[in-house]
């Protein structure tokens, strides 16, 4: 090469790969919104193993048996796992078959203390307690299908009402991934005349 030969040391930039075998079975035990808890079959001579997922560079858990729970995941998304078994030095042999897994929806809860909190001639503002692991709120009226509103924290305003007229109401929390948690409690107001 330009600049003259080049010394190579054996192992010293590069170690070689273990020989450990392939995990194979790799399997889901149980999964949440947050959380998935993989199964494998165990290799022989495995010191233990390192668990990788899709858009991760290094290993997201480590496991001294053949199952391990991996955290910190987002509901309804899909992720792709694999398993790498370990030798005593630390050194991991083959990735294991890739595994998609799509973590479950976020169960939400319904809407609590629902209330007309003032109105106008036109409008009615409604104020409810906030509900965990919701990322925004849908407003909905008696007799109208679709929602007539949205908030993203625990207040929401409806519109083009009439003067003098008494409506009812109900609130659906929004989870991460759009869908809906169950209605609230009904609201009644009565717009100004």
């Amino acid at each position: 090469p330009p600049g003259g030969p080049y010394t190579i040391i054996e192992g010293s930039a590069n170690p070689s790969p273990s020989t450990m075998g392939q995990p194979t079975g790799l399997a889901v035990k149980s999964k949440d919104a947050d959380s998935v808890t993989l199964t494998w079959n165990p290799v022989a001579g495995a010191d233990g193993y390192r668990i990788y997922r899709s858009g991760v560079s290094q290993n997201v858990g480590s496991s001294a048996d053949t199952t391990a729970e991996i955290g910190g995941l987002q509901p309804a998304h899909d992720y792709t796992f694999t398993v790498r078994a370990m030798d005593s030095s630390g050194k991991t042999g083959a990735a294991s078959a890739g595994l998609k897994v799509v973590t479950s929806e976020l169960k939400l809860s319904a809407p609590t203390g629902v209330r007309v909190e003032s109105t106008t001639k036109t409008t009615a503002t409604l104020v409810f307690n906030k509900v965990s692991g919701a990322t925004g709120y849908r407003l909905y009226m008696s007799g109208v299908g679709n929602n007539v509103g949205s908030s993203v924290d625990t207040r929401g305003v409806i519109s083009n009402l009439k003067p003098g007229k008494k409506y009812t109401f109900h609130v659906r929390a929004v989870s991460p991934s759009g869908a809906l948690g169950p209605k609230s409690g009904n609201a009644t107001g009565t717009t100004k005349k």
